[in-house]
């Protein structure tokens, strides 16, 4: 970038300018945006590996204990 690109680029994103404060509020706003969906999809997959896990243990009690199985479905 040639000095004259830089003064004008470091005066136009300078705190004090508007371009600047727009263009810091726009970063800002899109690191929010990726940090939520980031803990989002923590969230859903935590979530879907404790309802898998759920599922797992409910059929490793009914394998390993069959009479409880038929009792609850109403066979003897």
């Amino acid at each position: 970038m040639s000095d004259l690109g830089e003064v004008i680029w470091m005066s136009q994103t300078a705190p004090g300018s508007q371009y600047g404060r727009h263009f810091i509020a726009a970063h800002q706003a899109k690191r929010t945006r990726i940090t939520l969906l980031f803990w989002l999809s923590c969230l859903f997959g935590l979530l879907a590996i404790l309802i898998n896990q759920s599922e797992l243990d409910t059929r490793l009690a009914a394998n390993l204990n069959p009479d409880a199985r038929t009792a609850s479905c109403g066979r003897q």
